[in-house]
């Protein structure tokens, strides 16, 4: 059978504090999770997540990877204005803006150490969606958030078209779970408007950043 790869040879997917790079957790802090805005509660000057185990909501074997961190994000996205985020065209619309939030932070703290709460500058909720394509060549929805992003930097957009060879690392969400950094991938072939690359990723990525290793 010809299935599709999720996982390209070894599992590069590392949690934010495996991660040693300054400049690379620097780029990181500046990408979030989606949540639906029903599965976030304020207390006590906290937004608490309303999530899932992400081994038992998927069925999995016990020794499957991140078995026991939370799943509660359903895509990715990644600041690039003040108050601008960028994530996939399939993941928000304007008919579903309200509905939606989008959480930073949403990491592990360490080994065990889940998130179930961030701060109150960790949420934003979507204001309206700015501009959206969803197409075979393009799936981007560019969103305006409540109000601008307090201590966290937008990203730069890279300025040369990506190449064949060109070394990667994706920053994002896979299957729900808190941030996940996974490098040792590379651009396979670029097409009209995309690239195909290699990155360990699934469902939840969509709207990831995806970085230069060269530049961030």
């Amino acid at each position: 059978n010809k299935r599709v790869k999720v996982i390209y040879g070894k599992d590069d997917r590392l949690d934010v504090y495996q991660v040693s790079d300054p400049a690379l957790l620097a780029v990181a802090s500046s990408t979030a999770a989606m949540f639906a805005v029903n599965s976030i509660s304020f207390v006590n000057q906290l937004f608490n997540l309303s999530t899932k185990i992400y081994g038992d909501d998927y069925g999995l074997c016990k020794d499957e990877p991140f078995y026991s961190q939370p799943n509660g994000a359903m895509c990715s996205g990644f600041l690039v204005g003040p108050d601008l985020l960028a994530t996939a065209g399939h993941c928000i619309s304007d008919s579903d803006c309200a509905t939606n939030a989008f959480v930073f932070n949403y990491k592990m703290g360490g080994p065990g150490k889940n998130p179930s709460s961030v701060g109150a500058d960790d949420v934003y909720t979507c204001k309206r969606v700015v501009a959206r394509e969803l197409t075979r060549e393009q799936d981007y929805s560019l969103v305006q958030l409540d109000r601008p992003v307090v201590g966290r930097s937008p990203l730069k957009l890279a300025t040369a078209t990506a190449k064949a060879g060109d070394s990667l690392v994706l920053v994002g969400h896979p299957s729900g779970l808190p941030t996940k950094v996974a490098g040792g991938a590379n651009v396979r072939k670029v097409e009209k408007g995309f690239f195909v690359a290699n990155t360990d990723s699934y469902g939840g990525n969509s709207g990831s950043a995806v970085f230069s290793t060269a530049t961030n």
